[in-house]
């Protein structure tokens, strides 16, 4: 019994002993080997940095972070880096930092740092950045963990450049040619940047708030400062503009001061030049009237807003002397009038663009002598009523003009224009329904709207373009013919000149150097409709090209148009056009 008893207790101690030997084995198992990363853990972080501060007398500053202060880190283990923000606490002076897993034990292993002063709104994929954030960066800062205590030592620098504008204090910039960042990645520790129209606006002291950024293209660095919707002034700046971590101004360039700055159009970003013109002729030259044409060969890659003549009885003539505009035309003509005999002229053509004023090469002519010019003007026969005057126009039965030419139609039309003091006279230019001339002819000065061609006050049929009080026809204290000839004399309807085009022959001649048509009717009595042109704005358009002469009738097509008779070298035409334009006038009588 003692024999067995004693086996029993053996059996009962073996597996107790047995257990023990397993755990011992166990734990001696686990120290062997070396411990792996566990997962996300917060460290204790000891900051070992300076940073570049602009401005300061050192330029690694010792640098006091303010409380809540964040720095992105990405730490380089293994294949897949490790991001992290640590954040201070001033009170403390500790920072602390979660990485995105749990990092090894290293001594002096890589990692990228990053600090944004003034960033904007935070998500757990980036950090937006505004024009005024500041970035500091360190992509070869190391650290080192021991003892869960992360070391990080590093030095920050600036990675782009502080710049603003001197422009007029109050006023609005518009410009190309920076890149501002606009976002800082924080997986990938990047920054993305994105070239955009940017504004600004000049406080009281005449600058603008600074920009924090770089140069949208790196290897041109240019700006461009917009002056109108089509052009603008660029330039191109050195290293040192816009260098990271340096503070500067540019004075924003004017049309008036722009050295160093070059005229661009902004759609095809080409550089716009001065305009170039042709070296005027003078013909048909008289003793007081010249024939002037020249050519716009090039228009500087910008848009011309006025071509014209100079002239002068001293050489050189610039605008300030006598300026004749052709409007925007590119083959310029026009006949000077008023010019006085056996005199000497210096005359240039001239272009205007974004760029300025271009003149090109000058001539000179000399007006002949009255007396000579009326022995040899050839006379030509232009039916019963109508002769030669001794300063080589066309008169009627005597020099009082004007007279009332009968050409079989139902209406007899006058010799000459309203303003004119002959048949070969351009006269005045009215706007339809005004009568008076004026210096500009456009919507902000017509008599009968608000300002624009949608707010008529008289004669409107459709209330889309204004006050209807369906008047179709010029009332006659609205007649320009009527008001200043007389109550005789009306100006001509839409019908009287259709009938004048379709009954009588019109040839294209030149009569003393003035184009226009010779008008015959089939009782052989004739009158001549000189091509003086039409008022657009401030200038004086298509001078011995083109006539235009109102009718007393609104078109039927719009309520801002009015019925004209058109005409050219190649045919006339009856055609509906804005009434504010400033244009001839043609009395009829019964």
């Amino acid at each position: 019994m003692k024999q067995t008893f004693a086996m029993k207790k053996l059996f009962y101690i073996f597996p107790l002993f047995l257990l023990a030997a397993v755990s011992l084995l166990s734990s001696c198992t686990d120290i062997d080997e070396p411990r792996q990363p566990e997962g996300p853990r917060t460290y204790r972080m000891r900051l070992l940095a300076d940073i570049d501060i602009p401005g300061a007398a050192d330029t690694r500053a010792a640098y006091a972070f303010p409380d809540k202060s964040q720095i992105y880190v990405l730490f380089q283990q293994g294949s897949s880096p490790v991001t992290g923000t640590a954040v201070y606490n001033a009170a403390s002076g500790i920072w602390t930092i979660t990485p995105s897993q749990s990092l090894t034990e290293v001594v002096d292993g890589a990692c990228q740092l990053s600090y944004l002063i003034d960033a904007g709104q935070a998500s757990s994929t980036s950090v937006a950045i505004t024009q005024s954030t500041r970035i500091y960066k360190d992509a070869t800062a190391t650290y080192t963990l021991s003892d869960d205590l992360l070391t990080v030592q590093g030095h920050f620098t600036p990675t782009l450049g502080r710049i603003r504008f001197l422009g007029k204090a109050g006023q609005t910039y518009t410009f190309t040619g920076l890149a501002l960042a606009t976002a800082f990645d924080l997986k990938k520790h990047t920054i993305n940047n994105v070239a955009t129209k940017l504004t600004a606006t000049c406080a009281s002291n005449g600058y603008t708030p600074y920009f924090y950024a770089t140069f949208a293209d790196p290897s041109a660095r240019q700006l461009t400062f917009e002056l109108t919707s089509t052009t603008g002034l660029r330039r191109a700046f050195g290293e040192n503009v816009l260098q990271a971590g340096v503070s500067g101004y540019i004075t924003i360039p004017t049309v008036e001061k722009h050295e160093g700055w070059t005229l661009v159009n902004l759609s095809t970003g080409k550089e716009i030049t001065f305009g170039t013109v042709s070296k005027p002729t003078a013909s048909q030259i008289y003793s007081n009237k010249a024939t002037l044409t020249a050519t716009v060969t090039s228009n500087g890659g910008g848009t011309i807003s006025e071509t014209g003549f100079v002239i002068a009885t001293h050489a050189t003539p610039t605008t300030s002397d006598r300026r004749i505009s052709c409007g925007k035309q590119t083959s310029l003509s026009s006949v000077v009038t008023e010019l006085s005999q056996t005199t000497k002229y210096y005359v240039r053509a001239f272009v205007i663009n974004e760029m300025g004023i271009a003149y090109g090469e000058e001539i000179t002519f000399t007006t002949g002598s009255a007396e000579n010019e009326n022995s040899s003007v050839e006379r030509e026969d232009w039916g019963s009523e109508v002769n030669w005057d001794n300063d080589g126009g066309i008169f009627c039965p005597d020099a009082n003009h004007p007279h009332a030419i009968d050409l079989g139609i139902g209406i007899k039309f006058a010799c000459c224009n309203v303003g004119a003091d002959s048949p070969t006279g351009y006269g005045n230019y009215y706007a339809w329904g005004e009568t008076s001339t004026k210096s500009q002819y456009d919507w902000s000065t017509y008599k009968w709207c608000n300002g624009t061609y949608y707010s008529m006050t008289k004669y409107c049929t459709d209330s889309k373009y204004g006050i209807v009080d369906n008047k179709t026809t010029l009332e006659p204290s609205e007649d320009a013919a009527r008001a200043n000839w007389g109550s005789s004399w009306r100006m001509p309807t839409y019908a009287e000149l259709k009938k004048l085009i379709e009954q009588c022959t019109w040839t294209w001649v030149t009569v003393i150097g003035v184009n226009g048509y010779r008008v015959t009717a089939s009782n052989g009595n004739s009158i001549f409709f000189p091509a003086v042109g039409h008022c657009d704005g401030t200038g004086l358009n298509n001078v011995g090209s083109y006539g235009y002469y109102w009718s007393s009738s609104l078109s039927t097509d719009s309520d801002n148009y009015a019925q004209y008779l058109y005409f050219g070298s190649r045919g006339c035409y009856m055609y509906g056009f804005y009434r504010c334009l400033g244009r001839s006038v043609r009395p009829v009588t019964e």
